[in-house]
């Protein structure tokens, strides 16, 4: 969009005009030229929270308790989903459920014992 630099009209011309062969503002006889453009974008922030809590014993690894919940990309498909992981050390439990935040549909729901918990997921062994 080109207006005049100095009266502030609305001018039918190109942006890249050279200044000596610029026709003078109607209005207000200016040849200074004030040139704007519009930019939109979306942002969407997504979030999510891990936690980790040991006893605080000499020599421990691992901690008894972990948590995650949030926003969650599934690289598959590049879609964002919710979910929330517990991996109670503890109490031997191991529970995951993820929901489709547009339809709430339940994706995937696990809830067995830790030890049960083997071979996927995070849980697969590294190459």
């Amino acid at each position: 969009m080109v207006k005049c630099n100095t009266c502030g009209s609305l001018l039918d011309e190109l942006p890249n005009i050279p200044l000596e062969e610029r026709l003078p503002c109607p209005s207000c006889g200016s040849k200074s030229r004030l040139y704007e453009k519009e930019l939109n974008a979306e942002v969407k922030v997504r979030s999510s929270l891990k936690l980790k809590a040991r006893h605080g014993q000499p020599g421990e690894v691992k901690p008894f308790l972990e948590l995650q919940t949030g926003d969650s990309l599934f690289k598959e498909t590049g879609e964002w989903n919710k979910r929330e992981k517990i991996e109670d050390r503890e109490n031997d439990r191991y529970v995951e459920h993820i929901v489709d935040p547009r339809t709430g549909e339940i994706l995937h729901h696990c809830e067995e014992s830790l030890r049960d918990h083997q071979g996927h997921g995070s849980a697969k062994r590294k190459k």
